[in-house]
């Protein structure tokens, strides 16, 4: 069975954030910024949740027309030079005794937007395709594989996403710099039936990255 959900959709955000408190610049009617509320089955796990979602939000980009991938973790950037950001997600949870009962997901994705602020490397449906999409068919769509992808993972976890969002992602063979894997280059060989990202360093050790920023080494990607 799928999860009870609520969604609370924003037409505008004036305090919007990301990953580590970072702000999310939002415009009036130009993009979709919702949080979706879902009660957590007693028995499942969250490993690969967020990853889960962004699949999701990647599968909307895709059907709107644009060519799009994953960035580990959280984020879905334009699949050609000059990267930019196009959508992003946010997971929290909320507690009772002790037990997640409530998890968010929190998804910013860029829908009108015709520029962004100086040092704001984003993107657009508008941007990319040279069409204003509409907002209410839009939010339907994505809603639509958020709900998919939720009932998916809550049954059988985050397996069924791996080769896809794999698939789907800029990161298969990169050379990445993990913020907690003291900065030195490794490169991105795959994902964990948890979601976590395998890395592997010049001397062949490899190393499961769970949390932390990524920063992609622009001259290994095309």
């Amino acid at each position: 069975p799928a999860p009870k959900t609520s969604a609370f959709l924003a037409l505008e955000q004036r305090a919007g954030r990301g990953r580590h408190h970072r702000p999310w610049f939002s415009t009036p009617l130009d993009g979709i910024y919702v949080t979706y509320l879902f009660e957590r089955p007693e028995t499942a796990s969250l490993a690969g949740f967020s990853l889960a979602l962004g699949y999701a939000v990647y599968q909307t980009l895709t059907e709107l027309g644009v060519e799009a991938a994953l960035k580990w973790p959280n984020d879905v950037l334009t699949a050609k030079r000059p990267f930019a950001k196009l959508a992003g997600v946010l997971l929290e949870s909320s507690s009772r005794e002790g037990a997640i009962t409530w998890v968010s997901g929190g998804i910013g994705l860029n829908l009108a937007q015709e520029q962004f602020p100086d040092g704001v490397p984003g993107s657009s449906v508008l941007l990319e395709t040279g069409v204003t999409p509409n907002y209410a068919t839009s939010f339907a769509l994505l809603s639509r594989r958020v709900m998919e992808a939720s009932q998916i993972f809550f049954t059988r976890g985050f397996n069924p996403f791996r080769e896809l969002w794999w698939a789907a992602s800029m990161m298969e063979q990169a050379n990445v710099r993990v913020e907690q894997a003291e900065g030195r280059a490794r490169q991105a060989v795959g994902l964990t039936e948890q979601g976590g990202l395998v890395v592997r360093s010049e001397d062949g050790a490899e190393q499961v990255v769970y949390s932390g920023e990524v920063i992609l080494e622009q001259k290994d990607l095309s």
